[in-house]
């Protein structure tokens, strides 16, 4: 589930189901709910069947993980135009842990990768106008958690207990040892 000012996006199952009840999005794998009239409109023939949602920034830029032999980041402007970006690592949609982030503004894509298992985890940082890809050093084991208005990461470790904010640059800065940034109370 994504909400920002373009609306509300559903995708795949309804995890959060009753027992014997696992509904589905019937009309595409994610759907844009508009949340005064609550008008769904199927996403799927503008990110393509072969890529799966991952985040929508407020003008409606969305991103996804293309899937299949060639995965790469797949970027959809308001006009449906679509760019793909490949990332170092980026193997297949498994190799996305921690997700993809957009920022508000869309200048930038935040990816936690952890292909190859190796080296860890890491926080990648993707410019959509130049393409230019920034590794974030320092830190290891990040997770993109939201971007504050003014294209500053917010940034959590998956150890749960130490939050970041990480420039456009790729340098993270200790914010908080204690707490763990969070974007919702519960979760399913």
């Amino acid at each position: 589930m994504a909400w920002t000012a373009a609306g509300i996006v559903a995708q795949g199952d309804n995890t959060c189901g009753g027992p014997g009840d696992p509904s589905t999005l019937a009309i595409s794998p994610a759907i844009l709910i508009d949340p005064a009239t609550g008008a769904a409109t199927g996403l799927a023939s503008r990110i393509g069947t072969d890529c799966s949602f991952e985040d929508i920034a407020d003008d409606g830029t969305i991103v996804c993980i293309v899937v299949g032999s060639a995965p790469a980041l797949r970027v959809i402007a308001p006009d449906g135009t679509q760019t793909n970006y490949s990332i170092s690592g980026l193997t297949s949609r498994q190799c996305i842990d921690g997700g993809v982030q957009l920022s508000a503004d869309a200048s930038f894509a935040a990816v936690s990768i952890s292909c190859p298992t190796a080296s860890g985890i890491r926080l990648v940082l993707l410019d959509l106008a130049s393409g230019h890809v920034v590794t974030v050093t320092g830190v290891s084991n990040l997770a993109p958690t939201l971007w504050t208005p003014d294209d500053i990461l917010i940034a959590t470790d998956f150890g749960g207990h130490k939050t970041y904010s990480v420039a456009t640059s790729g340098m993270a800065t200790l914010i908080n040892a204690t707490y763990a940034a969070q974007t919702c109370i519960n979760s399913c």
